[in-house]
């Protein structure tokens, strides 16, 4: 086969397979067409060889969850305000900029991500401006368009929403329902029928925090004073008396093309129920400890074999796009947490839930070329998986 290039390193680590200790991937026009040990691939192929060293290649990783048109708002909000504040905080701030201004930070922020080893994000988006905004090449961008309104009934979208648009098609752009407790249940349940129809995912924060939380059960608390204030409250409205995920179940929003993103209040039962639907989840640790100084019950979620993605969420709850401060994060805070576990999370698991899947997420013949090269010391196989956390992506490379 012409154009093909071996690259070797002395391990690869492929996700859905075990480490392979001096291996060898093959790549030609974008895409992976074997991967193995290295006798074995040169049997097979003949292609220039490129020795990368004491190191391991890696999938791309993938950042599930962010709001890049926030990245202005980068060091400028306290930490550990509480939810509310921080919303107002951030509505404050945002309000007060152009959205030329949220675009050129957006930019950088494109470039941050690809520079870490994000090979792609999802990214919830508030304008067409954002919608159109380019990824740099070897980024690809899933954008979510933000359904939010809690007086609202009608599902308003913008025209490319709607039509098969030959540079965005409708598969790259999904929906992205705010919160049960900023959306309505009307809007709730036509973005999510909406999403059903063209078989795309839907996005929603879900038991991000503890207003929210009361909110929905009793209708009362910082949340509805926070309403009110905005001239959003509706006086019809009258609380589900559920939890979050409780309330988004009896709406017949969960099943397996449905992100539930945050959980830091999801309870087991919660949890449970998320299993039984399909549903995929992502996780925002850095963010959440932030903002709420909480995090998700991971260790449960991986228990039962519900692995979720991994997301930044935004400069305005976190330092930077960086996927590897997460993974450290949680390695730190969940140590019973398998390592193994924690790369598919940051690598497989994203694709799957940004419908990906196909292209992303694993080495593997067939898939796209998004590669690193990550230099490390001398390491065994059994230590490899938190070598690799614990590299902070320091030194990588891509391929």
């Amino acid at each position: 086969m012409d154009s093909i290039i071996l690259y070797k390193s002395r391990w690869i680590y492929p996700v859905s397979s075990p480490p392979i200790e001096g291996g060898v991937v093959a790549l030609s026009q974008g895409r992976i067409h074997a991967v193995g040990k290295e006798k074995e691939v040169r049997s097979h192929f003949n292609g220039k060889l490129r020795d990368c060293g004491d190191g391991v290649i890696l999938p791309a990783l993938i950042n599930a969850h962010t709001h890049l048109e926030l990245s202005a708002l980068r060091g400028q909000i306290t930490p550990g305000l509480g939810f509310v504040e921080w919303v107002k905080a951030l509505l404050a701030l945002k309000e007060a900029l152009s959205i030329e201004f949220l675009i050129q930070e957006m930019k950088w922020a494109l470039e941050e991500l690809l520079m870490s080893g994000t090979g792609a994000v999802g990214d919830w988006v508030s304008s067409i401006q954002s919608i159109f905004l380019s990824p740099p090449q070897g980024l690809i961008k899933r954008n979510f368009y933000e359904v939010l309104g809690f007086l609202d009934e009608e599902l308003n979208l913008p025209d490319i929403l709607n039509e098969k648009n030959p540079i965005h098609p409708s598969g790259w752009i999904f929906l992205g329902a705010h919160a049960p407790h900023s959306t309505s249940s009307s809007l709730l349940r036509k973005s999510k029928n909406w999403t059903r129809e063209r078989v795309l995912p839907l996005s929603i924060h879900v038991a991000e925090s503890i207003e929210e939380e009361q909110f929905l059960l009793s209708g009362n608390g910082l949340w509805r004073e926070f309403l009110i204030h905005r001239g959003k409250w509706n006086s019809q409205w009258s609380p589900p008396g559920k939890t979050p995920v409780e309330y988004l179940d009896s709406l017949n929003l969960l099943d397996e093309r449905t992100l539930c993103v945050h959980l830091t209040r999801a309870g087991k039962k919660d949890i449970d129920i998320l299993r039984e639907r399909r549903v995929h989840t992502v996780v925002c640790p850095r963010s959440n400890q932030f903002i709420t100084r909480s995090l998700p019950d991971l260790p449960y979620m991986t228990q039962i074999g519900l692995t979720p993605a991994i997301g930044t969420d935004s400069l305005a709850s976190n330092q930077d796009l960086n996927l590897w401060g997460e993974l450290e994060m949680i390695h730190r805070s969940f140590p019973e947490i398998d390592p193994v576990i924690i790369l598919r999370m940051a690598t497989w698991c994203g694709a799957v839930a940004l419908d990906l899947q196909d292209e992303l997420g694993e080495i593997v013949p067939g898939k796209k070329s998004s590669l690193f090269f990550l230099p490390l010391g001398e390491v065994s196989v059994k230590d490899l998986p938190l070598a690799i956390i614990n590299s902070n992506g320091i030194g990588l490379e891509w391929i």
